[in-house]
């Protein structure tokens, strides 16, 4: 990498827009609560023995939608594009999770704010496409 490189590189990433800031930040809240429920389902905050043999699936599928957004958040900052479709791939599939469990009847404030959240976050993301595609 050439000193101008590096300087076209220190100076975009100093000119990084507060959206990016503001999406990753929610996504890392998103990670907290995620891990957070995981850990109760688990039993592991309550200490409760749980049978997790009719779980694992799910509970997989948790853990890596919650690696997908922890590895999207923390890159988000450093301007990586692929960090950008991660986080808007895994924003949707969020999105998605909570719709299906609407449609099943589960209406609480969690899905609600599983819902918006996101919401926010991809749109914080669009806002900031230039600057992803430099």
């Amino acid at each position: 990498m050439t000193t101008n490189d590096a300087n076209e590189t220190t100076w975009h990433l100093a000119q990084r827009p507060s959206e990016v800031k503001n999406a990753a930040i929610i996504m890392w809240v998103q990670v907290g609560i995620s891990t957070l429920g995981l850990l109760i389902l688990v039993g592991i905050v309550n200490g409760v023995a749980v049978d997790l043999s009719a779980l694992a699936v799910p509970l997989l599928i948790g853990a890596a939608g919650i690696a997908v957004l922890a590895v999207a958040a923390a890159n988000l900052p450093q301007a990586r594009k692929w960090a950008w479709v991660l986080a808007l791939v895994g924003e949707g599939l969020v999105i998605l999770d909570r719709l299906i469990g609407l449609v099943d009847g589960t209406v609480n404030l969690f899905y609600i704010v599983g819902i918006v959240l996101p919401v926010i976050v991809i749109v914080q993301l669009v806002k900031t496409r230039a600057w992803f595609t430099r």
